[in-house]
């Protein structure tokens, strides 16, 4: 007998010993075994009878080995997965289990279903501490560590999760009687270790093979619709070509119609690389609003990933109690300078419009409005329709499939901008809430406008914008102390597997009120800007800048170096300390982070100038806002596919996952940005235009809107009204 027959049989006696997974019993068991998938369907009560039918028929089948029967064993969890380093799950083989039963030629067995049964471990009286350290007496009672000391960094070692493979008859209450059964039978040994097993079980936590199931209605609709308007861009491009690029003289006597343009691709591609007249000099805002984006993205992935199953979970908590660690999650700095670059350039431009002509501030809302949202209610409408569509996984009903349904259900709240403020806990699309913040902000810009464009009203109106700043700052302080909220948003476990549920998420972290202070320094910042800024022209020598920008990057480290005993969760902090945190940290990191930008732009900055000034920088920024719509879609699809638990690593979340994440959403926002944004800001432009209004250039700056222009005819080059596209901060 060969070496690899020796195996084979081995193997199959192995298998045969863990036959018992569905019922049997060893002789010898501790805490690893009674923690482990065993189903007990000796008795039929409360149990469906084609359940137990096809549960005793598995049964047998596994005592012949018989192939769909050892299947269904395989891809059943058999052992408790690593309790103590925190992996609380074991997923068991998914696609094994699922996989059409008909693929073979002789008889098959029942219909299949995958199911993650939740088991909790209760402890029947509190266990006693003498401090909330994170690290555990290596040398004391593994049960303190399951039991856990209230940490809210940590996962709860107390929760766990278990993949089985049943027969499709099987109702999540028929898994959870068996399973309960078993633990009841061995309720004498968890008694005496001061614990009670019990499992549940949803509908959305069991899965079936659905490769044959068709599309939904509003699936197929959204195809239609993506077909349309690829067909128009095809069409509308080959026209334009043809009729303004072609070559012989009979097709240069045709002129290509502004509508057609609307929709052509190589317009659109020559208004990404359009560089507008008053661009010299705020380059740099380009790249600060890339790598912003880019940041957010990463984060997004670290949150989507560490949400789920984790091989070293204990790995992760631990960085909670680390300098790195504490600095890394605060990377919603970035979320703060999209705000900043939107105040400053939003006022900037304001004030440039308002300071020759007559300007109508309701248009300039209304337009700003129908800026925002064609490609925004596309997006939701694709979270709506085909996005719960395009696949499956452990976690795909609880994260994809509610997903779908929180966008159907308050779509109206997105396109209103007020879902930051209403059913936020069933909020579509969960990290928009940036965008009806920066459209109530706007408004707040433009009341601010209107108030400074006059010699004779601007003191008083900046004197009015200090006084909002102060009761920007004092809101968060009052909201944090008086409802006990956390000094920041702490992106703990239980924060990222129900963000939406997390008090410091819904009343501070996503409303507007809350949020106005690093919009309202960027505002300053852009009447700075009007004051002093002139194309071309530099305030500030080379040596100064470069001090005051070195000097704004140092103190911006320093404070955030300095916020860590905040995140160190192991020192909780006085109340009145927290509240202070959560109102003043925004305002100063912002204000560093505005100083810095003023810095960039009246000044030159060796080295970092020229990088910051480089010329993609402009093209990407153009595709902001689309890469920030789609980014987190494609990073919660990837999460609810997962098989099984991930390690973390940062190296490889930034550099490989993350890279990728970048790269993806900008191509994808390049793409919709050719068939929905760019159209649709020209469709709007060309209704919203007077009849009569004669061409005048177009002042704005980094791809930023100037409303009420119109198509030229001519398209040698790119339109100056029409170079503007949406970034995350439209202006």
């Amino acid at each position: 007998m060969t070496r690899t027959m020796v195996l084979g049989v081995m193997k199959i006696l192995v298998m045969m010993v863990f036959v018992e997974s569905f019922g049997y019993t060893r002789g010898q068991e501790d805490l690893h075994d009674f923690l482990s998938v065993k189903m007990d369907f000796s008795n039929s009560e409360k149990i469906s009878e084609k359940c137990v039918s096809e549960m005793r028929l598995m049964h047998n089948s596994l005592k012949n080995l018989t192939l769909w029967a050892m299947e269904m064993w395989e891809a059943t969890a058999r052992e408790s997965p690593s309790i103590l380093e925190g992996t609380n799950y074991q997923m068991g083989n998914f696609d094994e289990c699922i996989s059409p039963v008909d693929r073979y030629d002789y008889e098959k067995g029942p219909e299949r279903q995958y199911c993650l049964v939740n088991v909790k471990i209760k402890f029947n009286s509190p266990r006693i501490f003498n401090d909330s350290t994170s690290i555990f007496n290596p040398h004391g009672n593994a049960l303190d560590k399951i039991y856990g000391n209230g940490e809210p960094s940590m996962v709860g070692r107390d929760n766990l999760y278990w993949a089985v493979c049943t027969p499709a008859s099987c109702l999540p209450s028929d898994i959870v009687t068996m399973i309960n059964r078993h633990f009841e039978t061995s309720s004498a040994k968890t008694n005496a270790l001061n614990l009670t097993l019990s499992a549940s079980l949803t509908d959305e936590w069991c899965h079936q093979d659905d490769s044959k199931s068709s599309y939904s209605g509003g699936a197929i609709t959204f195809i239609i619709v993506l077909s349309l308007l690829c067909a128009l861009a095809v069409s509308a491009t080959a026209y334009h070509w043809y009729t303004e690029y072609g070559r012989t003289t009979e097709n240069k006597k045709v002129q290509c119609p502004n509508l057609v343009k609307c929709f052509s691709i190589v317009f659109h591609l020559n208004q990404l690389n359009y560089k507008g007249s008053a661009e010299a000099g705020l380059e740099a805002l380009n790249s600060i609003r890339v790598m912003a984006i880019s940041f957010v993205i990463i984060g997004h992935r670290v949150g989507t990933l560490t949400q789920g199953p984790l091989i070293n979970r204990e790995n992760y908590e631990n960085e909670y109690y680390v300098l790195r660690g504490a600095v890394v999650r605060q990377t919603d700095i970035f979320v703060d300078m999209f705000f900043i670059l939107s105040g400053m350039l939003c006022m900037y431009h304001l004030l440039k419009r308002t300071q020759n002509q007559r300007i109508n501030y309701g248009f300039i809302i209304l337009h700003r409005y129908l800026r925002l949202v064609p490609l925004y209610a596309f997006a939701i409408f694709f979270t709506a329709t085909l996005l719960p569509t395009t696949g499956t996984g452990p976690f795909w009903k609880p994260i994809m499939e509610n997903e779908g349904q929180y966008c159907r259900e308050n779509w109206w709240t997105n396109i209103l901008m007020i879902s930051n403020y209403v059913n936020v806990d069933r909020m579509c699309i969960l990290h928009t809430w940036y965008i009806p913040c920066d459209f109530h902000f706007f408004i707040m810009a433009v009341i601010a406008s209107f108030i400074l464009k006059k010699d004779s009203w601007r003191k008083m109106g900046l004197i009015i914008m200090g006084i909002v700043l102060f009761i920007s700052v004092l809101i968060p302080i009052l909201i944090t102390y008086f409802m006990k909220l956390d000094a920041t948003l702490f992106f703990y476990y239980q924060f990222l597997i129900a963000p939406r549920l997390d008090p410091t998420f819904q009343h501070m972290y996503i409303k507007s009120h809350a949020r106005f202070s690093p919009y309202l320094l960027g505002m300053l910042g852009g009447y700075i800007l009007f004051k002093f800024h002139k194309p071309g022209e530099k305030r500030f020598s080379r040596l100064v800048s470069t001090l005051g920008g070195v000097t704004s990057i140092i103190l911006l480290i320093v404070f955030l170096l300095s916020t860590w005993r905040v995140y160190k969760v192991d020192e909780d902090l006085n109340p009145i300390l927290s509240a202070l945190f959560s109102g003043l940290h925004r305002p100063v990191k912002s204000f560093l982070t505005c100083t810095l930008i003023l810095f960039c732009v009246f000044g030159s900055i060796p080295f970092i100038s020229s990088f910051l000034n480089w010329r993609p920088w402009m093209i990407l920024s153009k595709l902001t806002y689309g890469a920030y719509l789609f980014h987190m879609s494609l990073q919660i699809r990837d999460a609810a596919m997962l098989r099984q638990p991930f390690y973390f690593n940062y190296i490889y979340m930034y550099f490989k996952l993350s890279l990728g994440d970048i790269v993806v959403s900008f191509f994808l926002s390049f793409v919709f940005y050719l068939l929905i944004e760019g159209p649709s800001n020209q469709l709007i432009r060309a209704m919203m235009t007077p009849p009569n209004t004669k061409p005048r250039e177009n002042k704005s700056t980094s791809g930023h809107t100037n409303d009420a222009l119109e198509l030229e005819k001519s398209d040698t080059k790119p339109s100056l009204k029409m170079q503007n596209s949406t970034s995350i901060n439209i202006n």
